[in-house]
């Protein structure tokens, strides 16, 4: 076959393919739009379902960091309160210790107070017995030496 046959084999070849060829390629074309189409309204659905969670995600951080900001504020309180406890704790102890000397204080002023009542009722007591005998002292009944 000569060159000039081939040729022409050739295009009558191509021209009973290519109708048909055409109409896969449109085919293909058409479900590949349709194909895109598709993954597009699936991803535009992705990103509306991927907003929403994005936002419920923040509003969580939002109460997340609320409830955390809560709980450092009770922490700080629980830690000024416990340092209060101490602080009145010690007191307390202070205040124990200055009670019992206190006290003990209280017991040896209340025995010097007994001691000197009995030292001022034995004054007393001497001091009735020299009035009673001061008559008799008088220098008449003393006896000289």
């Amino acid at each position: 076959i000569d060159d000039k046959a081939k040729l022409e084999l050739g295009q009558m070849l191509w021209d009973v393919i290519q109708p048909e060829l055409q109409k896969r390629i449109e085919h293909i074309h058409a479900m590949a739009d349709k194909r895109v189409a598709i993954e597009v309204a699936e991803a535009k659905k992705l990103r509306v379902a991927a907003a929403e969670v994005f936002e419920e995600a923040k509003a969580q951080n939002i109460q997340a960091d609320a409830k955390l900001a809560e709980v450092s504020s009770a922490l700080k309180e629980n830690a000024s309160l416990r340092a209060q406890v101490e602080k009145l704790a010690q007191e307390k102890i202070n205040l124990e210790s200055m009670l019992k000397a206190g006290q003990e204080r209280e017991t040896r002023l209340q025995t010097r107070l007994e001691a000197a009542l009995q030292a001022s009722a034995a004054a007393e007591a001497s001091v009735i017995t020299l009035r009673k005998m001061v008559p008799f002292l008088d220098p008449k009944y003393v006896p000289k030496r």
